[in-house]
């Protein structure tokens, strides 16, 4: 009786304070998954799992991580010892799972700078590391060649900023993971803020409790449902552009703080040059609206970030405008691309959360209650999409789990499957039952896609959302060898 006397006192607690209790359980959801650690043997295979603290793992991971552990170390952006650092003397520079993953696939994500001339060259021919660099570039005085990363330093240098107290230890590397899931689960904050805000303007449903519940189920659904979750433990820069897009939205249009959102997608360009078309998409909405201050309040907040890039380009090349690998920007067939980033088994979007095609419904709802959101978001959404369905290198895949570069647009899918819902939802019922509940089911099969793509990372980098049950069926020997290992080595 006790027991039981004890547990309802708990979930009336819960019912007292369910915004609390909901973020309580999507922070516990993101930490977990980032104790899980993986081995791979020199063919990429994966020999173990074991409880750790995270790591830095795959794709430019490492290379973004490299230029931060050269940052705080070595108080430059000259990274050719950190790499050395990793390959030859197993150190954490790059990441220990770096020299775990030693192959002959993996390279550098490099460009040489000559200071005489300052003159960037791609350095796409040295994939390897044996590779000689001086019989490559007869026409230069090699012995002055520098190896910087061809990545934006946006997400290194912010990262470094938090993570120096760290300096010269391998924890830097969990310390990076880490405060890329702070930052996602500040996203997740400002997700619900927004639906909140909504809710309250748009929605039929008067109780304001209700309206918390309703805003709740949807931020459990963008943080739990999409791919959301499974970058969030990475070091990839899209958790940051889509925490940053949210806090940029949440301050231009519910609080009307421009220079904070000016600021922050700054930042983002700083780390991915191609979401700098944000700072051109809000500007254009606030001047659409004709709010002439904040558009000035808006630029002047971006200033410090931007001309923190024109600095480095400087520094690089002299010429403030040279990005690096801007001269691979190439577009190919756009339906083609859309195909690709939708339907695509390995890199769609809607094979690992089938529940976000709600929100072309959405779309359709949200011009009947405003016309001007519906500009807003389609100028928010729309071009973002285009660019990266329509670039020519991403259209074979964006090297990751599902649509990797879309990440940054989760939010605003989200948002639109909830005003679906508003619009199928009256003061006592669904209108459509059929429709709500495929919309619960394709929304459970999300979830048990993306809690295995959180907690098994690894298994999903380059693979469709069904691989684990593939992995199951084909390989049920190896899988015996593994938990063996895993458990007793």
């Amino acid at each position: 009786m006790r027991t039981m006397k004890k547990i309802k006192e708990f979930f009336s607690f819960v019912k007292e304070q369910p915004v609390f209790f909901c973020f309580l359980f999507i922070f516990i959801l993101y930490f977990l998954p980032t104790l899980i650690q993986v081995e791979f043997n020199h063919e990429l295979h994966i020999t173990r799992f074991y409880l750790g603290l995270p790591g830095v793992l795959s794709g430019d991971e490492p290379h973004y991580f490299v230029t931060t552990t050269s940052l705080i170390n070595d108080h430059d952006y000259y990274i050719e010892n950190n790499y050395d650092n990793a390959y030859y003397y197993g150190k954490c520079d790059v990441s220990f799972h770096y020299i775990n993953n030693t192959n002959p696939l993996i390279g550098r994500h490099i460009q040489l700078v000559d200071p005489e001339k300052q003159v960037i060259i791609p350095m796409y021919v040295n994939r390897t590391y044996e590779g000689n660099v001086t019989k490559l570039y007869q026409d230069f005085n090699v012995t002055t060649l520098s190896q910087v990363s061809n990545r934006p330093i946006g997400l290194p240098f912010f990262s470094a900023f938090f993570l120096w107290p760290f300096k010269n230890t391998c924890f830097i590397e969990h310390g990076a993971i880490y405060l890329s899931l702070l930052i996602s689960f500040i996203g997740v904050i400002f997700f619900y803020l927004i639906a909140l805000f909504y809710l309250k303007k748009y929605s039929t449903m008067k109780d304001i409790t209700e309206q918390v519940y309703i805003a709740l189920i949807f931020t459990l659904l963008f943080a739990l449902c999409t791919q959301y979750w499974h970058y969030s433990k990475t070091y990839f820069t899209e958790p940051y552009l889509a925490s940053f897009i949210l806090i940029a939205y949440y301050f231009t249009f519910v609080k009307d703080n421009d220079f904070v959102a000016g600021f922050v997608l700054a930042l983002g360009f700083s780390m991915k040059y191609s979401f700098g078309m944000y700072l051109f998409l809000f500007s254009i909405i606030l001047l659409f609206q004709r709010f002439w201050k904040r558009t000035m309040i808006f630029m002047l907040g971006s200033i410090i970030p931007i001309l923190g890039v024109f600095y480095y380009n400087w520094l690089l090349s002299g010429n403030i405008l040279h990005f690096g690998q801007g001269e691979f920007l190439a577009f190919g067939n756009y339906l083609y691309g859309v195909y690709v980033w939708l339907f695509d088994p390995i890199f769609g979007l809607l094979p690992a959360a089938p529940f976000l095609i709600f929100s072309v419904y959405g779309f359709i709802v949200l011009y009947s209650f405003d016309k001007k959101l519906f500009f807003q978001f389609a100028v928010l959404t729309i071009p973002y999409f285009l660019f990266w369905t329509s670039y020519l290198v991403t259209q074979n895949g964006a090297g990751g789990y599902s649509s990797r570069y879309l990440v940054p647009l989760l939010s605003f899918f989200v948002l639109l499957c909830l005003f679906w819902y508003m619009s199928n939802r009256t003061n006592t019922c669904n209108k459509s039952k059929v429709f709500f509940w495929l919309f619960v089911l394709l929304a459970l099969y999300s979830f048990f896609i993306n809690i295995q793509a959180a907690f098994l990372y690894p298994l999903f980098w380059n693979n469709p959302p069904w691989i684990v049950l593939t992995f199951l069926w084909t390989k049920f020997t190896r899988i015996k060898e593994i938990i063996f290992i895993s458990l007793f080595s």
